[in-house]
């Protein structure tokens, strides 16, 4: 008992705010540890509510990170449990998440524990938080009542071809203009099936849909006329819906809030208040709506005698891939369902793009998987080893096969950074290198340091979160990422396909690890790690900056290597036999 222990300096803190490299590492080893054991938990939760809608498209079985904090929680119950098995006498943990620290304090009380509990979250924060559901059902109401007014009359005559009818489901994004995945100048810039026209003859044109989910947009109704002037054929959604439809996807938080848990043990912690913590506050979760409305889609688009062969789900095993999956599987047998997984991400965090034996009972997961290399097969199988796993052209990565053409000459040595989709990963990036600014430029005078955002954020979007001073000798870019690749020494990023890319260019990439959370990284462990490097600290970062820096030239014949394994094992090259394959076409 931690009460026998006279000597106070012998006790141990721990703040999940501000890890020690010890305690993240052992952090990341749990999180590897405990995937099995939360699937399973998944699995033993979801047996209640086989075929309920609302639960499937519901944030608990989702396993997102982005929706859901119950795999984070449970891989700090894992290393608060580990921990204390190593007889570590914990006196005190601190945190910043009022939920998670009344589950600890729960716990510990009932184990006779006298480990304090200290949450660090502010009350405003907390505040904004419990009004969470409140917010989030009041901006669905905004959002869907504007879609509804953005309905414009079918006009089912572009339906009628003798051609094999596809349906291309992508993403419309306000970002700058001409960039992938924008609709500049009525024509739509495809950054997710890059030159999929390309092998398809005019005929067969004719028959290709693209089905869109608009992100950045605050305003639905700018998006639909964007989308309505585009040249591509583009289907929205809301003009198939009816108005009853719009009224069941508002009562999902009505469904969902009857769910209740008892007794529910991970690791023989009862977790039962945390689910029904999550359940209430996710309960309007925008995700959610849209996997709704992406299911009575493909029931209206029944209605109306529309029949579609191919469906190709841009598949991130999301809510709204599950809603539009489920949909076809329910409502259009005859259509075949391929998930195209068109990149590389990190599997330590992301598990969610792994599907599951509850997601196949519930039929939310496609006919096919299709990923963009050889070498990625396996990892889909995880946790149900029947999946049809095929491979299917790397759309977004075409330019992997192109020649670099960097000009050794020049003396400067370039720094790219990549930032991923996440505002606070990419903030976490920025800092970093802006702490360590002054020592990396008296070592090496000539540098040169671009920053690209993703392309979902713009340029304005991230200085938002710095001071301009900090920013002074920092570049922002935000055209092809490709033509500063070919002329970078060195890329920078975490979480993001680019850092395959990358390698497959012959260019060193150092991934940033988060220091208080579980490791994203896409890069598989297989490949050569002297031309790729994990940093958690500054100090780490700077040295292996200076490491990449000093053997540049040295290394560039190993470097050429590892290029020509990754492009062959992770990128499926694209050509008029890939595509058609994949098109079904042939």
């Amino acid at each position: 008992m931690l009460s026998q222990i006279k000597s106070k300096s012998a006790l141990y803190k721990i703040d999940l705010n501000n890890l020690t490299s010890e305690e993240n590492k052992l952090l990341n080893y749990c999180a590897i540890k405990i995937r099995k054991d939360f699937d399973n938990l998944i699995l033993e939760i979801s047996k209640e509510y086989k075929g309920n809608l609302n639960w499937i498209l519901s944030s608990l079985p989702s396993r997102n990170m982005y929706l859901s904090p119950l795999f984070i929680r449970c891989c700090y119950i894992a290393l608060i449990d580990s921990l204390l098995k190593k007889k570590r006498p914990i006196y005190e943990i601190i945190l910043t998440d009022k939920p998670f620290s009344i589950f600890l304090k729960k716990h510990f009380k009932e184990c006779g524990y006298k480990i304090k509990i200290k949450n660090k979250e502010s009350f405003n924060k907390y505040l904004w938080y419990k009004i969470k559901p409140f917010r989030q059902f009041l901006y669905a109401l905004i959002l869907l009542f504007l879609r509804y007014l953005g309905r414009k009359p079918l006009n089912l005559e572009i339906y009628k071809t003798n051609s094999k009818k596809i349906l291309l489901d992508t993403f419309v994004l306000n970002s700058t203009p001409g960039d992938g995945g924008t609709i500049y100048k009525n024509k739509y810039n495809d950054r997710y099936y890059t030159g999929i026209f390309d092998y398809v003859d005019k005929k067969e044109k004719e028959g290709i849909f693209y089905y869109p989910t608009i992100i950045g947009f605050k305003n639905p109704l700018r998006a639909f006329r964007m989308i309505r002037s585009s040249s591509e054929k583009f289907i929205i959604p809301d003009d198939f819906l009816k108005l009853s439809d719009y009224f069941k996807i508002l009562s999902h938080p009505l469904k969902i809030l009857k769910i209740k848990f008892t007794k529910i043990k991970f690791l023989k912690y009862d977790i039962s208040y945390l689910l029904n913590e999550e359940n209430i506050n996710n309960s309007c979760n925008h995700s959610s709506i849209f996997g709704l409305l992406n299911y009575y889609f493909a029931l209206r688009f029944k209605n109306y005698g529309i029949k579609f062969d191919l469906l190709i789900d841009w598949y991130e095993n999301q809510l709204l891939d599950r809603g539009m999956i489920l949909g076809f599987n329910k409502f259009h047998k005859n259509t075949e369902v391929i998930g195209y997984q068109g990149y590389v991400i990190s599997p330590a965090l992301h598990l969610y793009i792994y599907p599951n034996r509850s997601e196949i009972q519930d039929q939310v997961v496609p006919h096919k998987i299709a990923v963009i290399g050889e070498k990625l097969k396996s990892n889909i199988k995880e946790f149900y080893d029947g999946l049809n796993v095929i491979v299917g052209p790397a759309f977004r990565n075409q330019k992997v096969w192109e020649k670099k053409y960097f000009q050794e000459k020049n003396k400067i040595f370039k720094i790219l950074i990549g930032l991923p989709i996440g505002l606070k990963d990419s903030r976490v990036i920025i800092n970093k290198l802006i702490k360590i600014e002054r020592r990396l430029k008296e070592k090496i005078p000539e540098l040169q340091t671009i920053i690209k955002p993703h392309p979902t954020h713009s340029v304005s979007r991230i200085k938002e979160f710095f001071n301009d001073n900090d920013l002074n000798n920092f570049i922002f870019y935000s055209g092809d990422f490709h033509r500063k690749l070919n002329e970078s020494n060195l890329l920078i990023t975490n979480a993001s396909t680019v850092a395959l890319e990358a390698l497959a260019k012959a260019v060193p990439v150092i991934i940033i690890g988060e220091p208080n959370g579980v490791l994203q990284s896409p890069i598989p462990e297989s490949i050569n790690n002297i031309i790729w490097e994990i940093c958690y600290s500054n100090e780490e970062l700077l040295v292996a900056i200076l490491r990449f820096k000093m053997s540049h030239n040295k290394n560039q014949e190993i470097y050429s290597q590892v290029a020509e394994e990754v492009k062959i094992n992770f990128f499926s090259k694209v050509n008029r036999r890939s595509v058609r394959d994949f098109l079904g076409l042939e």
